[in-house]
């Protein structure tokens, strides 16, 4: 059974996450597809760059949102969850933590890798953020601060997002050490999330990585649609 309700929440999120809003907003106000342009992805950076802040913040909230909505509903689907142990390990909240961020990582990969789109989306930074801000808000806030520092500093977002999913980590771990919660179940199935989760997104920044490197990174700021 319990099986069951995590394959709902991962199908329902992941279908969340495939709900694309850089491509909806975009071919929708403008009749084209951000895609064609900049990185060739779906996020919100592209949006800035290549169609304005007014529709890259639409983009960023609903992406968010599907990430945020996704954990609403793992929580609702696991909230009835039978007080009894499953395996000794497997209790009820510990299956209503890996229900949270099955569905954060679930929204996550839809978005990444839309089914309504052929599979071409974003990179997960909104996504995974919203998830998170429902799932872990504190850590989600510190990781959020860390990346407008870093973006408003440097005014390159790829480099802010990186960072600030290295420092989720960082802060996840730092805070379990300081309120002594470190290797309690529910931590183990955190921490776990907290490298999972933002190691995808990183990968998903692989070229980023590389362009930053070779000191060819976008700068938001730049025109648009080039």
């Amino acid at each position: 059974m319990q099986t069951v309700k995590l394959v709902l929440v991962f199908v329902t999120a992941y279908l969340l996450g495939s709900v694309d809003f850089g491509i909806i907003v975009s071919k929708h106000m403008f009749k084209d597809d951000v895609r064609n342009y900049g990185s060739g992805n779906a996020g919100t950076t592209n949006m800035l760059r290549t169609f304005g802040l007014k529709r890259a913040a639409i983009t960023v909230v609903g992406d968010a949102l599907k990430g945020f909505v996704g954990v609403l509903i793992a929580k609702e689907i696991f909230k009835a969850a039978p007080l009894i142990a499953v395996k000794g390990f497997f209790t009820p909240p510990v299956m209503r933590e890996i229900a949270v961020y099955t569905a954060v990582l679930a929204a996550v990969i839809g978005h990444m890798y839309p089914l309504f789109f052929k599979f071409k989306g974003g990179k997960g930074v909104a996504t995974g953020f919203g998830g998170m801000l429902r799932a872990s808000p504190v850590v989600s806030l510190l990781a959020i601060s860390v990346f407008a520092v870093i973006a408003l500093t440097t005014k390159i977002v790829s480099l802010a997002s990186v960072t600030a999913c290295v420092s989720f980590f960082v802060f996840t771990l730092a805070i379990q050490l300081y309120t002594h919660t470190f290797g309690a179940s529910n931590a183990v199935i955190q921490l776990i999330a907290a490298f999972v989760l933002p190691s995808l997104v990183i990968y998903a920044h692989r070229g980023n990585i590389k362009r930053l490197l070779n000191g060819t990174e976008y700068k938001f700021g730049r025109n648009k649609k080039q």
